[in-house]
């Protein structure tokens, strides 16, 4: 379904084109939370599984989700409902063992399979107990009576002649492919069919140079083009992105374990804590748990010109000193509000709600009279309320905040909302008279 802004009214698909333009005192239109992408290099898995905290992160990936493996998953997951995690190096070798009598392959691609093992032993009953290990822990047992019986599991797959007692089959050669430019490319690709709210990109500076105006194009197309109001985090690098869309990350943190989690690292962490934020919350001043101090530490000089540079840092508490967006060039109808990813939050939110409430209600069923304009500015109506109730918005008029017109040609209808949202307290000026 298409969507975006639009300059005039000329657009060809149907769909709902909508612009966000700011005054001081009003602003416009924003989408919904929950779900992380995250495209990461990994020793062992499928090309794209969705995981939650529910999800058996061994049996998918090898590791458990506490392990250093697997940070950038369990950072996302502190903040978001869900994560669809893109393996960018699934194309490796995948680690095999052969005898005359059966051959065990991994049943995925990379070096973890090296840590893979199978054992077969014969009971005197003249059944068999097939035993596959990971770091020598039992991870599989089947009790079979003949080949045929032989399953393979989420670890490894099996090709058996004849099936006989072994003391110990060890997987290797195992390899993990390199990422090239085109992985990126190719997940661009994949992700514009799915639905999410952010992308998170754990790259290195250098790779910043390549990557972070490929990403922006992406994020920009989504957001003006598509009507998909998305955003992407990086780490900062000395390509400046200066868009609402992207969020640039300057610090990270060590942990009172020595374990640095540096800026690319925790980039995993802000996405998340991205995506899961709801229209009513921000966050400034969330503390990364496990913290003790930030890496590296930022002067109150350095922090105040990371802010003004839009780029999130983490302060001497090791707290997200606030929560904005690398926009900091405010003209052409964007306003300062709009650096705040809580705004964003909201105006994304309604951008979202309204376009998918018009393309699934409206497109081809309802009429372009009075009685069918009346319907959806009903609807507009009470979705702004909602967001009012929730503490996103406030002050919306019903009655001079609205309009719904038909356009130019009888199946263009023209909605202009005024809304003004609600940030969260960053701020306390006091004067105390001592009396």
């Amino acid at each position: 379904m298409a969507g975006g802004t639009f300059k005039t009214q000329n657009k060809v698909r149907p769909g709902a084109y909508i612009n966000i333009v700011g005054t001081e005192k009003a602003n416009v239109p924003v989408s919904e939370r929950g779900i992380l992408v995250l495209p990461l290099k990994l020793d062992f898995g499928a090309k794209v599984n969705v995981v939650d905290y529910q999800s058996d992160f061994k049996k998918l990936y090898g590791h458990e989700l506490y392990d250093l493996e697997l940070l950038a998953i369990n950072d996302g997951l502190k903040g978001a409902a869900k994560i669809i995690v893109y393996r960018l190096n699934d194309g490796g070798v995948k680690a095999t063992i052969s005898d005359d009598n059966i051959t065990v392959t991994a049943k995925h691609a990379g070096t973890r399979g090296n840590s893979l093992s199978v054992a077969i032993t014969e009971k005197t009953d003249g059944k068999f107990i097939v035993e596959t290990y990971l770091d020598g822990e039992v991870v599989d047992s089947q009790e079979i009576t003949s080949k045929d019986e032989l399953a393979n599991n989420d670890y490894v797959e099996f090709n058996v002649t004849t099936l006989t007692a072994t003391a110990g089959l060890v997987l290797t050669g195992g390899t993990d492919a390199e990422i090239t430019n085109s992985a990126y490319t190719d997940f661009l690709a994949y992700i514009e069919t799915q639905k999410y709210n952010t992308i998170t990109f754990n790259i290195s500076e250098e790779e910043c140079t390549t990557l972070v105006p490929i990403i922006k194009n992406f994020i920009e197309r989504q957001r003006e083009d598509l009507g998909v109001k998305v955003q992407a985090v990086v780490p900062v690098s000395s390509v400046k992105t200066d868009y609402e869309g992207i969020i640039q990350v300057e610090n990270g943190v060590k942990l009172t374990d020595g374990t640095i989690i540096d800026k690319s690292a925790i980039t995993a962490y802000i996405g998340g804590l991205t995506a899961g934020g709801d229209v009513a919350t921000s966050n400034t001043y969330v503390k990364y748990d496990g913290a003790a101090e930030p890496y590296p530490a930022k002067t109150h000089e350095e922090i105040i010109e990371s802010i003004k540079a839009g780029n999130i840092v983490f302060n001497e508490d090791c707290k997200i000193e606030t929560d904005i967006n690398s926009l900091v060039t405010f003209e052409n109808g964007k306003i300062s509000s709009m650096a705040k990813n809580r705004t964003i939050r909201v105006l994304d939110s309604i951008c979202n709600d309204i376009k998918d409430t018009f393309n699934n209600k409206y497109i081809g069923k309802v009429s372009n009279d009075e009685d069918g304009r009346n319907l959806l500015k009903a609807d507009i109506i009470s979705y702004m309320q909602n967001l009012e109730e929730l503490g996103a918005i406030e002050e919306f008029d019903t009655g001079t905040d609205i309009t719904v017109v038909q356009g130019e040609n009888k199946d263009v209808i023209v909605a202009t909302i005024a809304v003004k949202t609600i940030d969260s307290m960053e701020k306390l000026y006091m004067t105390i008279n001592l009396v």
